[in-house]
């Protein structure tokens, strides 16, 4: 009877060891979840890509912005697209989208200041969920995107060179904006100005400064 104490404290060192292990399976399998959520960037990793998109707002079209087709050299014509005023591509973070605050914040400034063609890069349909497991590299990628539409404005008839192109980026959309540059060759100009707001500092805190905003 003496030993009955000894045998109720190993039952419950058996439970307690057993209700840690389930923890900590459900753990890794919520890490797993977010690792693959469906929200990610998807196969093929090519430009443009369907979730990477590029709405254009005007003074005239606030409420209704116009979505540039970088493979239609046609598209930037049908839009309200004025190459003399000034051009600023924003692009945001992750979570972010181009209804979500700050872009909206930022329209609604600079149209208060003047006309402006401000292209919103929107991929907030790829980032629904942290997609942890994309976002050390998906800046280089969504970098080389971006670039492709400077270069698709640089070379149309209507439209301006790299150098008059202001980059405004917040959180990773930050480091995106400093990538763009990487793809651009001399002969096709410098970026006029990046502005990186708020850069996030995860995954980004080493010494490889190729891969993120200075």
């Amino acid at each position: 009877m003496q030993q009955l104490p000894f045998v109720s404290i190993g039952f419950g060192f058996i439970l307690l060891a057993a209700f840690q292990s389930i923890t900590e399976a459900q753990k890794q399998q919520e890490n797993k979840n977010v690792f693959n959520t469906s929200s990610c960037l998807e196969k093929p990793f090519r430009c443009p890509h369907p979730r990477i998109k590029f709405y254009l707002y005007t003074r005239r079209t606030q409420q209704n912005p116009e979505l540039i087709d970088v493979l239609n050299p046609e598209s930037l014509y049908y839009t309200h697209w004025n190459p003399s005023h000034p051009v600023k591509i924003v692009i945001h973070g992750f979570g972010g989208g181009r209804n979500l605050s700050p872009s909206p914040d930022m329209r609604k400034a600079y149209f208060t200041r003047g006309n402006y063609n401000i292209i919103i890069v929107d991929y907030g349909s790829a980032v629904t969920e942290p997609c942890l497991s994309q976002i050390e590299w998906a800046p280089r990628f969504g970098s080389l995107c971006v670039s492709q539409l400077v270069k698709y404005i640089a070379h149309h008839p209507r439209g301006v060179p790299p150098d008059d192109m202001h980059l405004i980026g917040y959180s990773v959309g930050a480091h995106i904006a400093g990538l763009v540059a990487n793809h651009l060759t001399p002969s096709e100009g410098k970026l006029g100005r990046i502005t990186g707001l708020d850069p996030t500092i995860f995954f980004y805190a080493g010494s490889n400064n190729t891969r993120d905003l200075d």
